[in-house]
């Protein structure tokens, strides 16, 4: 083999190499969002105060909620309740080719059903997808009640989600699933007839653990709503109806004690919290930005509208009391 043919050879295997790197990086969850040209779907960065996600990309006519970006951010999902249209179902928009695509539907039930489905929430390495179903194929209940779902990646789609069994999803209403770094798994239940936030440790075997209450100070009879945990654990956002609302439920921040525990619910004010229901709370992986959403009407069941808003996590600080975690 002459100089000339090794050097074609060596030059054909760094392509080689770096398409597959190329390949590998679409799909690995470690890849920041800020190597992407246009990251945030290339929306314009918001600052200290909440803005709508994406007018007429994300929140449109329709109601809206949710906001979680991929590990990598290069994948945003959504969910949308369409007028006409009998159930909410999760939505997926995915940077591709240089470019953020259009908005799609993630059906991810036997025949492609549309299945109501929100509250999307990713594994640390980006492969596995967890998120709230309403279906009678989980057979937990006498009719269908809210359970948690999961769905692995497989050549770079979701395959068709899984029951999250026993003793995970129950009889009772099991929602808002939040991963935290050692894999394990929070949600919100109604299994000891009040709403509570539990983790579930994760177990070698990819399931999990009993579920175990989170000591939270829950003030009031409605209970824990839906709950995220900052990228490094140091503080969580959560859902809730307090004596102190505004509305039906508000925005709460609570920061992890130097020596564990957690703090006080401490309200987010109007800066956030409105008459309306504030809920669906999500931090970037990153840790840059907060998402949460926003609904309007008389009930859920009547709702004339709903958003997705975003904020610079910063103005978290203001509210963090010293001595806290992660700072």
């Amino acid at each position: 083999m002459n100089l000339k043919t090794l050097s074609m050879v060596g030059t054909a295997a760094i392509l080689a190499a770096c398409g597959a790197s190329h390949r590998h990086d679409r799909l690995n969850s470690t890849a920041a969002p800020a190597r992407l040209p246009h990251p945030y779907l290339g929306q314009p960065l918001p600052g200290l105060k909440p803005e709508r996600f994406a007018p007429g990309i994300v929140c449109t006519d329709a109601v809206e909620l949710n906001g979680v970006f991929s590990p990598n951010g290069r994948e945003f999902y959504f969910t949308r309740l369409v007028a006409g249209l009998d159930t909410d179902t999760m939505h997926q928009i995915v940077f591709a080719d240089g470019k953020w695509g259009k908005s799609r539907e993630l059906l991810l039930f036997p025949d492609k059903a549309r299945v109501e489905s929100a509250d999307m929430a990713f594994s640390a390495d980006g492969q596995e997808l967890y998120f709230l179903a309403r279906h009678a194929l989980a057979g937990t209940g006498p009719k269908p009640n809210y359970d948690l779902w999961r769905s692995h990646r497989v050549n770079g789609e979701w395959a068709q989600a899984h029951l999250l069994r026993a003793p995970i999803s129950t009889a009772a209403n099991e929602l808002y699933p939040v991963l935290g770094r050692d894999g394990s798994l929070y949600f919100s239940s109604d299994r000891d007839g009040a709403n509570h936030i539990y983790r579930a440790l994760r177990r070698p075997d990819g399931g999990f653990d009993q579920p175990q209450k989170v000591e939270l100070a829950i003030k009031g009879e409605h209970g824990a709503g839906d709950m995220c945990l900052a990228p490094d654990e140091s503080y969580l956002v959560i859902s809730l109806n307090q004596p102190d609302s505004l509305g039906r439920r508000d925005l709460y921040v609570s920061f992890k004690h130097a020596e564990g525990g957690w703090g006080e619910l401490i309200s987010l004010g109007a800066q956030f919290n409105t008459e309306h229901h504030e809920w669906c709370p999500m931090v970037t992986p990153d840790g840059k930005y907060l998402f949460f959403s926003r609904w309007f009407g008389p009930s859920w069941e009547k709702a004339t509208g709903g958003d997705v808003y975003w904020v610079d996590a910063q103005i978290l600080d203001q509210f963090r009391p010293k001595g806290s975690a992660g700072k």
